[in-house]
């Protein structure tokens, strides 16, 4: 009988993946050998470093996203993670259903300044081309690597106040640094041209500029249970995300499934995870009430799903340079851009969404979630590699399952093999 891809060994899926040419030998050798960053990058990327820690990293591989296959890779320390999102990517087709619908990348900031008059919004007014004109020779390489100033708007904030809001497209860059160059370098301008007192000069991770947003079909077949038909399990999929969007206790815990997914190839492709959460969470409050950040609703053909999620992430510069692991997360991928990054991490973070609404609908969380606790479980009492699917296998079938039986059942399966 043949072994599904989430029964061979790490070892196995090497092999495999290098003989369907979704991996080199050389890429395979990589993740064969448990790599230690040398010092010089921990000092460049930590402070106060005593040393370092590994997540795993797992992939699904040969994902459809806007029409090119993918092998995706997924860091995370959560056993059910990866098995929730090659299952919610099996009902989407392999992701074939996804479609794209919007896409930008780009980044904002802000420069806060205290005791504006009216003649120094007037003189800020006038003189925008100039401080675009800063703004662009303080990150020269912007222009040449495909991005630009976008906008510059000034607003009055209160009696007061003012902000100066500049948008920025970062090209393939997260963009980041790029925007505190340009903004520190205007804001050095303004006190020069006018009175008011500069608070601050730093983007914002609102995320707004760097929007995706897909829509999905999945066929009525796809969501099938012994129980349910596809029909029902659509309906009550339909029913929990209404749910996501009338009930904030509901709806962190929506996207935090949702954040799941997108989480581990965000960290798996060396970019900022914190961003990431932060843009995303604001996001779902942008109504002026948290709500889920995905939608499902029934159709004649299937249940229909959309999302629309910040995602500012990059495939140049930071860490996605500096970390070898987030290198080749990034050749798994076939070096995206920017965009593509995106639409993957929102397409994986979609799939997140949709097994964890099929499984709270069907058979409920646990069932899926602790098959993949008791291989934690086995890891912890001390199991080999060869021991952990049949100890897994027995704690799955016991009535009370914990460490302490855990270690009886080690204990008996090896005394089997002695005999």
């Amino acid at each position: 009988m043949t072994k599904k891809f989430w029964q061979l060994s790490p070892a196995e899926r090497r092999v495999l993946l290098v003989d369907q040419g979704i991996l080199t030998q050389a890429q395979a050798d990589f993740w064969s050998t448990q790599t230690t960053l040398p010092e010089t990058v921990l000092l460049g990327l930590s402070e106060n470093n005593i040393g370092q820690m590994s997540l795993p990293v797992g992939v699904v591989p040969n994902v459809q996203i806007a029409g090119k296959a993918v092998t995706i890779p997924l860091a995370t320390e959560e056993p059910s993670v990866v098995a929730a999102i090659s299952h919610g990517f099996k009902m989407m087709s392999q992701g074939r259903t996804i479609q794209v619908v919007k896409n930008i990348h780009g980044v904002t900031g802000q420069i806060g300044l205290q005791h504006v008059s009216a003649s120094d919004l007037t003189i800020l007014q006038d003189h925008q081309a100039d401080l675009q004109r800063i703004g662009l020779a303080a990150h020269p390489t912007l222009t040449s690597h495909g991005g630009a100033i976008r906008q510059i708007q000034i607003k009055r904030v209160g009696q007061s106040d003012a902000a100066i809001i500049v948008t920025v497209d970062s090209g393939n860059a997260m963009g980041a640094n790029i925007m505190n160059d340009i903004l520190e370098a205007m804001a050095r301008t303004v006190t020069q041209l006018t009175n008011a007192e500069v608070l601050f000069a730093v983007l914002t991770n609102d995320g707004r500029d760097s929007l995706t947003q897909l829509t999905v079909t999945v066929a009525f077949d796809q969501l099938t249970t012994k129980t349910w038909s596809g029909e029902q399990v659509a309906q009550r999929i339909q029913a929990l995300a209404d749910w996501a969007q009338t009930d904030p206790r509901r709806a962190v815990t929506h996207n935090k499934g949702i954040m799941n997914g997108v989480e581990a190839i965000v960290l798996a492709t060396g970019n900022d995870t914190r961003a990431v959460n932060a843009a995303a969470h604001a996001y779902a409050a942008v109504s002026g009430q948290y709500c889920g950040l995905s939608h499902w609703h029934v159709e004649t053909d299937g249940l229909h799903g959309e999302m629309t999620l910040p995602l500012p992430v990059g495939t140049v510069g930071g860490a996605t340079k500096v970390l070898p692991s987030a290198q080749q997360a990034l050749a798994l991928l076939h070096q995206p851009s920017a965009v593509q990054l995106q639409a993957i991490a929102a397409s994986v973070g979609l799939a997140a969404n949709l097994a964890a609404l099929h499984a709270l609908v069907t058979d409920g969380i646990q069932r899926g979630h602790m098959r993949l606790q008791y291989d934690s479980l086995a890891v912890r009492v001390g199991a080999t590699a060869a021991e952990i699917a049949p100890l897994a296998a027995a704690l799955a079938a016991a009535d009370k399952p914990s460490e302490t039986l855990a270690q009886q059942l080690l204990s008996q399966l090896r005394h089997k093999g002695e005999n």
